[in-house]
């Protein structure tokens, strides 16, 4: 009996935080709704395709330094989520310290490696001939760009924190205060300061700002995270390293082959005014995304939680539940872009120049798969199936770079799109879900202990395996 309530009160918990982080969310994306459909436009008219695709090299240049962080965010989600469970406030510590420190180093060794490439290596070497005469507004954007991305090296792991302990739907409220300020910065700021150093500026310092005051609300919260004896350790750091290498393989390469990698290509053989458009499909992607997102990021931590506590049943309904909701999400997606596209961004945008029906539909196409791969490795994440996710998705982000190149080459953008999503539909599509299955059988057939390849702890419990697991309540509260 005992045993009973207490199951029942943790997946209550879980099921709040996982209602708490939609619901917040919603508030999120109103604010992200301001910035992505309101005031980006604003600025991409203003700017023109050009000026544009200049801020779009700079998004690009934030994005590649942020994989210096080598997944040590995940890694410290996963870490809390664990030690949380335990009640362990030193362990805490110690992983949220370290973490601080691993990711500053990091973070000052990739500002410095970037900024010594923008200093010494021309433009047109690392964009093209095209970008002749947008060389001093790259270099002096992308200035700029380091020192926003050091700031969200730092604030950004406090966020990873607050999800090891279920409290997304706080990172969500301080996300969208940031969107909202930024969205009103830019559409009042953009008619004086025309230019991409501003919205870059305001695009991403001013949440990066934000997110500095969730860090110190975090801390306020729970002083004992910087207080107190065993602090930050090589070890720890060591081996949030390593545990985030295997993250950040699956987080970070394959989306900087769709995304930068992409961009670059785009950039090389389209020029400027290519480089703009996919900058804009970017930020259509990223809207999207939003949706699945606010599902998908609390279920990450919530799933590492059922699997420490062998709740089979509840990974499998959300994972199935899940599936499902991805599916119809992407089909309604590349319905609406293909018959509607056109003339929603000709209304959103003023200029649909470029944006064709079939490079929509492409686009469209690749989103879907994107959903796809990205639910089940949320799972996978969960269940601590690092190693193999890790091997998959290099391979993958190979292929994928390739197809991109070849079908940009072929079809020009709408190749680009196809080539990409074709390729994530063949690797990550259907093996993914095939190692979520295995995990969860083999955590089945082996009376509860967690099947993982991941590191060493991986399958240890917070709570002892019982003899006999009490029945328990497979609802998937708050999806």
């Amino acid at each position: 009996m005992l045993r009973d309530k207490f199951s029942f009160g943790v997946k209550s918990s879980r099921g709040i935080a996982i209602r708490s982080a939609v619901l917040t969310s919603l508030l999120s994306k109103g604010g992200n709704v301001l910035l992505q459909l309101i005031a980006m436009p604003l600025a991409y008219r203003e700017l023109g395709k050009e000026e544009f695709g200049v801020f779009g090299i700079a998004a690009s240049l934030l994005g590649i330094i942020h994989l210096m962080q080598i997944g040590i965010g995940p890694s410290l989600t996963s870490a809390i989520a664990r030690l949380a469970a335990a009640e362990d406030r030193d362990g805490e510590r110690r992983y949220y310290c370290s973490a601080v420190v691993t990711v500053m180093v990091l973070g000052l060794l990739g500002c410095l490696i970037a900024g010594l490439v923008l200093t010494f290596v021309p433009v047109t070497t690392l964009l093209g001939d095209r970008w002749e005469p947008y060389a001093d507004l790259v270099r002096r954007v992308c200035y700029i760009s380091l020192g926003v991305v050091f700031m969200e090296f730092i604030f950004g792991i406090s966020d990873q924190a607050r999800a090891g302990y279920q409290e997304v739907h706080i990172n969500n409220l301080w996300g969208a205060a940031g969107n909202v300020a930024a969205g009103a910065a830019l559409a009042a700021g953009i008619f004086v300061f025309p230019t991409p150093e501003f919205i870059l500026m305001v695009v991403y310092g001013i949440p990066a700002l934000l997110r500095g005051g969730n860090s110190i609300a975090l801390v306020r919260k729970r002083p004992y995270l910087i207080s107190g004896p065993g602090k930050a350790s090589f070890a720890t750091g060591k081996e949030l390293a390593s545990d985030g290498v295997l993250f950040s393989v699956g987080q970070c390469v394959v989306p900087l082959s769709q995304r930068e990698g992409g961009v670059i290509i785009a950039a090389h053989i389209g020029g400027p005014a290519a480089a703009g458009i996919f900058t804009i499909l970017l930020q259509v992607s990223t809207l999207l995304m939003g949706f699945v997102v606010m599902f998908t990021h609390p279920l990450w931590p919530a799933v590492a939680d059922a699997a420490a506590r062998f709740d089979v049943a509840w990974i499998r309904n959300g994972w199935k539940r899940m599936a499902g909701f991805g599916s119809a999400y992407g089909a309604a997606v590349i319905v609406g872009m293909s018959v509607a596209g056109p003339f929603a961004i000709g209304l959103w945008l003023d200029d649909p120049d470029g944006y064709t029906r079939p490079l929509l539909a492409g686009f469209a196409f690749y989103f879907a798969c994107m959903v796809w791969s990205h639910l089940n490795y949320i799972v996978l994440l969960g269940l601590r199936e690092l190693r193999k996710t890790a091997i998959i998705s290099t391979c993958e982000a190979v292929i994928v770079i390739a197809c991109a190149y070849i079908g940009m080459r072929a079809f020009e953008m709408p190749g680009l799109f196809l080539g990409m999503g074709c390729a994530m539909l063949a690797i990550t599509g259907w093996i993914f879900p095939i190692l979520v299955r295995r995990n969860l059988a083999g955590m089945e057939a082996g009376g509860g202990a967690a099947v993982s390849s991941g590191t060493s702890d991986a399958a240890t419990p917070v709570v002892p395996a019982p003899d006999a697991p009490a029945p328990v309540d497979s609802d998937f509260s708050g999806v």
